[in-house]
């Protein structure tokens, strides 16, 4: 991946987290605590169950294109993705139907009230959801990067106008965020057939069997991804009415801006440096590097959020959600412990080392169940909170001491802050510098957000 291409990436990735902060404001101050915790639950049961019964087929389809643009090029690459779409069309029902039966289910008894609103809503949204992930892993499979990153953020930018749109109609419900929500969708999905235009679906069967094996195999690591990151939510959810629910939605947004713009901005950044090289020292050095830079940035960006929060909560989202001070700050130290759990296994993974990430998932897991009851019990809100900010803390431990054992490395190479580090950093700092001040040349461009540490992983430095 080259620098602009970094810096866009970089960009839009910033950007995509404003518009994320944006439509949490809006739904929150309007929407109040009851309304948004009734969103949390109207959002997260669609879906965990598409997400079930989707079977990993947009990363099955993600592989196989680019698969072949890199062996056989461009034909090729038509074929897979007109075979995947086939799949998606053939996939869209059986998950759509399973979603509409085992909603009435699933749905806790004080919220079956608003079942057939959230049918409603399940039916019309999940077949352009799915669609969407299909034009998405197709775009980036295709490695259309500038298309990509365009397409991540129309959703987002169509929902804060779709928001906007009834607020000016006076017409700021759950029913309206809803219809915003499907909207915005829909108009992903047809910038998706634009970049890709209107193909007919293949439907060679033999093709499409070999997918859904590709997707089943890697579905169970994927699920338990998945759940290991919403299962806070499904206890929220459970166990607390609507108003609770709304606030520990409001503290869980405002916690993860950060984690949000590093955890995706050097997951990026990482995966392409490091998979590129064979060579287990450079590998080595590169994680190291990559670690230590996510501990700086997430410690600095989520203790500056955790200074703010009692104006950024009580201010921005409303006086209705000051109670969500203290549960942003829990949540700050627990998302910090896991951006850099997430930074170092996407950065082993690149390397074709999935187990340690898989073993800390499944301790963050194990011990988040073995806590929640007691933390719950005891402080409510607060107690589940800290459940979670133990159980990654211990996630991370997993992972720290497997990467230790298996790159030769100590709690100093990945959390402390190496001297050649420091040293290229300040070295693209002020060439950068000289550059935006001193350079006369017509070429010459500005300092850009991202550049320095872009730049800093042109190599890696051996340990």
């Amino acid at each position: 991946m080259g620098r602009k291409t970094g810096i866009h990436t970089f960009g839009a990735t910033a950007i995509g987290t404003v518009l994320a902060l944006v439509t949490s404001v809006l739904v929150a101050r309007y929407l109040g605590p009851e309304g948004r915790g009734l969103l949390l639950a109207f959002v997260f049961w669609p879906g965990l169950l598409r997400r079930i019964f989707y079977l990993s087929v947009n990363e099955a389809t993600n592989y196989a294109v680019a698969r072949a643009r890199g062996e056989e090029g461009g034909e090729k690459m038509d074929q897979e993705s007109r075979t995947a779409l086939a799949l998606h069309l053939i996939i869209i029902f059986p998950v759509t139907l399973f979603s509409l039966l085992l909603l009435p289910v699933v749905l806790d008894e004080a919220r079956q009230q608003h079942l057939s609103l959230l049918l409603i809503f399940t039916f019309v949204a999940t077949p352009f959801t799915l669609w969407d992930l299909y034009y998405n892993a197709v775009c980036q499979a295709r490695y259309r990067v500038n298309e990509f990153n365009i397409l991540r953020l129309v959703q987002p930018a169509l929902y804060v106008v779709s928001l906007l749109a009834l607020l000016v109609m006076n017409s700021f419900t759950v029913e309206g965020v809803l219809a915003a929500m499907v909207i915005s969708t829909v108009g992903s999905v047809l910038l998706g057939i634009y970049f890709e235009g209107l193909s007919l679906p293949i439907w060679n069967w033999k093709r499409i069997w070999e997918l859904i094996k590709f997707g089943l195999r890697i579905h169970g690591a994927n699920m338990l991804l998945y759940i290991s990151a919403e299962i806070d939510k499904f206890v929220i959810i459970m166990w607390m009415d609507n108003a609770d629910a709304g606030i520990y939605a409001v503290a869980l947004a405002v916690s993860l801006l950060g984690n949000n713009l590093i955890v995706q901005s050097f997951a990026v950044l990482a995966y392409p440096k490091i998979s590129a090289v064979e060579d287990p020292k450079v590998q080595t050095g590169l994680i190291r590097d990559f670690t230590q830079l996510a501990v700086l940035f997430l410690v600095f960006i989520n203790s500056t959020i955790a200074i703010a929060s009692p104006w950024l909560v009580s201010v921005v989202f409303g006086q209705d959600f000051s109670s969500a001070i203290p549960l942003t700050i829990i949540l700050l130290l627990t998302n910090t412990l896991q951006g850099i759990r997430q930074v170092i296994d996407r950065a082993l993974r690149a390397t074709l080392d999935v187990s340690p990430g898989m073993i800390s998932e499944v301790v963050g897991l194990a011990s988040f169940v073995a806590f929640v009851p007691i933390g719950m019990n005891s402080a409510g809100l607060v107690g589940v909170a800290w459940a979670l900010a133990a159980s990654r803390f211990l996630a991370l431990i997993a992972i720290v001491f497997l990467t230790m054992q298996r790159r030769n490395l100590d709690a100093r190479d990945l959390f402390g802050w190496h001297h050649s580090t420091a040293q290229r950093l300040l070295r693209e700092t002020q060439r950068d510098l000289k550059q935006f001040f001193y350079s006369r040349s017509s070429h010459a461009s500005p300092l850009k957000s991202g550049h320095i540490v872009m730049s800093l992983f042109s190599k890696g430095e051996q340990t």
